[in-house]
């Protein structure tokens, strides 16, 4: 498969990285390998455990979730294999970098071209909620 070229941004988008979940920890069970996106689970860095409420979320419901305050966005790269929590003060540049790329329900053009995004919108049992945003090549 040949490389993608580098969308202006790129480069940011690794600087707005407040927190590297590369794996799961060593004591949650994984789900045949499955990304998040995928396998509906995840586990943010500080050990909550999420579920997913809607793969494949609207446009709509990621916008309303990034713009709440202190709902966590969490980025999958590599197919949601390498998962960084992104600071709070930089969502919104980080959403405005991706939504060209989000190629969700409600979406009613094109995703430029290279990798295109998909969410899927957790919640925890304490009512919590989170939004994924997962890379696909």
């Amino acid at each position: 498969m040949p490389k993608r070229k580098p969308r202006q941004g790129d480069d940011e988008l690794s600087e707005a990285v407040a927190v590297e979940q590369d794996d799961l920890p060593p004591s949650e069970p994984r789900t045949a390998g499955l990304s998040p996106g995928s396998s509906g689970e995840l586990v943010t860095p500080d050990g909550t455990k999420w579920q997913a409420r809607r793969r494949n979320a609207d446009i709509r419901i990621v916008k309303r979730l990034i713009a709440k305050p202190g709902v966590p966005l969490v980025f999958g790269a590599v197919g949601g294999f390498h998962r960084s929590v992104i600071a709070p003060e930089d969502r919104a540049r980080v959403w405005a970098e991706l939504r060209p790329s989000f190629d969700g329900p409600g979406v009613k053009r094109s995703p430029t071209e290279g990798a295109t995004y998909t969410a899927t919108w957790f919640v925890n049992d304490a009512g919590g909620e989170l939004i994924y945003l997962e890379e696909h090549c």
